[in-house]
């Protein structure tokens, strides 16, 4: 069937043309399908890069205020939070620390940053010490409200890797006075008992072990 089938492509001139074409269709798939991978890689790279190299900055900042660097992560600007998974920790002295992020799109994709090698940019791979240190803490990102009536509320936000719990407070005033706290292993929370007609300012903050992050930026909600 094959040799009749390669004897018909010979012969007919049309049907030649036609499977060339074919031929250079699939060629041509081939070579866009690897072409936006690659792309689409080198995405994936620049947003890890960024996260490394966005937190390293703050860290520097951070020692050059206060003589070492701190256990908590510092949450401004980092939107590429959502994008990769962080991992680091710092020493207790605050000298040195190591920082590894992962693409959440490609586990493949690993840089890291290390203080004790006097590194600038990120480098491929993990930290090449353990992180047996103090686990560097993320600020959760994303708090919003998935519903509220007139004397409830659901937060959420996104999760932070490695916390053991969250911290949760809203309160009838931006100081945070009298505030209603909770705490919780999820990565949300409901309010009960709100006042009707009210506006609360809300925010939560990750901890691990003894802990915290800082507190995430506010967010108001009306009860009805």
């Amino acid at each position: 069937m094959l040799k009749q089938l390669i004897r018909e492509i010979s012969k007919n001139r049309d049907l030649r043309l036609m499977m060339l074409a074919l031929v250079s269709l699939l060629v041509f798939t081939s070579l866009v399908a690897i072409s936006t991978n690659h792309l689409q890689k080198n995405m994936f790279i620049n947003q890890v890069k960024t996260a490394l190299s966005n937190i390293a900055n703050d860290m520097e900042k951070f020692r050059s205020n206060s003589g070492g660097y701190p256990i908590t992560l510092p949450n401004e600007r980092f939107s590429y939070y959502t994008k990769v998974h962080l991992n680091g920790g710092s020493s207790q002295s605050g000298v040195w620390y190591c920082i590894e992020a992962t693409s959440i799109f490609d586990s493949t994709i690993v840089f890291h940053i290390d203080s004790s090698d006097n590194q600038v940019q990120p480098k491929e791979g993990y930290c090449k010490k353990p992180i047996e240190k103090s686990q560097l803490i993320l600020t959760p990102d994303g708090l919003s409200t998935a519903f509220v009536d007139s004397t409830s509320a659901k937060l959420t936000w996104n999760s932070v890797r490695f916390a053991n719990n969250y911290q949760v407070q809203c309160a009838k005033n931006s100081k945070f006075k009298n505030s209603l706290s909770l705490e919780t292993k999820d990565n949300f929370v409901i309010y009960n008992e709100l006042d009707s007609n009210a506006r609360y300012s809300c925010r939560v903050k990750s901890v691990i072990d003894s802990e915290a992050s800082d507190w995430s930026a506010v967010i108001l909600i009306d009860t009805k």
